[in-house]
């Protein structure tokens, strides 16, 4: 058992890299035209990892034909999910800034809480 463990260990780190590699990037979503994995991991990535994002694994990979089909059908795919993460991305990315710019002066929120609670307590910082 150990060593399935460690092969699918091994797989799932190849398999990572090989997304990395291959992925095109638009609106911040990587995608493959030859892979609908690399699509389908960027999506639950952008969305860090909420299941029910996407789809989960299948053989869909396997037993096609002619290869030009299971290519189209990913390429198809892609194009519908970037219109899907097109129509957000801009409000996304204003939320982000949005919430680095607040969550940066946080520290000025907590002093100005400690230093109420500190007054009511009577005592200063470090006693």
């Amino acid at each position: 058992m150990a060593k399935k463990n460690y092969s699918m260990k091994m797989w799932k780190q190849w398999r990572d890299f090989q997304l990395d590699e291959a992925a095109t990037e638009k609106f911040g979503l990587k995608y493959d035209d030859e892979d609908h994995h690399v699509v389908h991991d960027s999506l639950r990535n952008m969305n860090d990892g909420v299941n029910g994002v996407g789809w989960s694994e299948s053989w869909d990979v396997y037993g096609w034909k002619d290869q030009k089909n299971y290519k189209g059908a990913v390429k198809e795919l892609n194009a519908a999910v970037l219109k899907i993460v097109s129509q957000y991305q801009p409000v996304i990315q204003k939320a982000k800034d949005k919430f680095e710019k607040e969550a940066t002066n946080a520290y000025k929120i907590k002093d100005k809480i400690f230093k109420k609670w500190r007054k009511t307590d009577g005592s200063s910082q470090g006693d």
